[in-house]
């Protein structure tokens, strides 16, 4: 409150005067950015499926995928939902230097660092690939 008395009665610099506007815009944002991110789900034109592979005598599914490069964002790795006909799965990004919400890590392919991949168990109906531009593939049927 001094502050403020300081400002409404008496001259101030310049300079005070842009702190103070500088110091009530700013401050705000910079704490709202520390929230955790929502989860961004990639188009279908940002990312490639590479390969799909079903690992001996597993029931699993390993999927590689190719992103695009951005600079704020990596691929985390994706959401499941498993209903009774097929498995849904969606492609999640990050901004760089957070956490998202994923059921499943992306795991970095330390032979070709574009390319990454998702495992995923337990795969005994269709699987579906959802994208953000209401897109889907089907990468698995058995």
């Amino acid at each position: 409150m001094k502050i403020v008395k300081k400002f409404l009665f008496k001259r101030t610099s310049f300079f005070e005067l842009g702190f103070l506007i500088i110091s009530a815009t700013i401050l705000p944002l910079l704490f709202t950015s520390c929230e955790k991110d929502i989860n961004m789900m990639y188009k279908k034109d940002q990312i490639k499926v590479i390969s799909t592979v079903v690992p001996e005598g597993g029931n699993g599914l390993i999927i590689g995928l190719q992103p695009f490069m951005e600079t704020a964002f990596y691929f985390a790795g994706a959401t499941v939902e498993y209903r009774s006909d097929q498995i849904r799965v969606k492609l999640i990004k990050c901004r760089l230097g957070s956490e998202c919400q994923i059921d499943l890590q992306a795991i970095n392919n330390q032979e070709s660092p574009i390319t990454n991949y998702l495992m995923i168990e337990g795969v005994d109906k269709k699987l579906v690939l959802l994208f953000e531009d209401n897109e889907e593939i089907e990468v698995f049927s058995p």
